[in-house]
């Protein structure tokens, strides 16, 4: 049976108490509020929820983008095999367990 995300503090106890290997953090933006999963090191993904939907995508360091712009978030992305791990995992569990969830890269 699939739950329905309700709201960021709900989804972060499950995510802490059901991938121990992850650390997750509460973050805001301009835009919305969000949970920011690390496993290690720069690579990551950012969860987020809007009228029940999940989004998982991955996490754009600031400082990534700082260094190098855009050009280096491609290279990246295009180069790292990391860089879409967390979210896929993440996303495999999200998918699993609640419904409406989509990932985006």
């Amino acid at each position: 049976m699939f739950k329905q995300a309700t709201n960021l503090e709900e989804l972060q106890q499950d995510l802490a108490y059901n991938l121990p290997e992850y650390s997750f953090s509460h973050e805001k933006n301009l835009f919305a509020k969000y949970i920011l999963a690390k496993k290690t090191g720069l690579f990551g993904a950012v969860i987020s929820v809007k009228d029940g939907k999940i989004t998982v995508r991955p996490y754009n360091p600031p400082s990534l983008a700082a260094v190098g712009g855009a050009l280096a978030i491609l290279v990246t992305r295009m180069v790292n095999k990391k860089y879409f791990k967390a979210r896929n995992e993440l996303y495999e569990y999200l998918n699993v367990h609640y419904q409406d969830v989509e990932k985006k890269s």
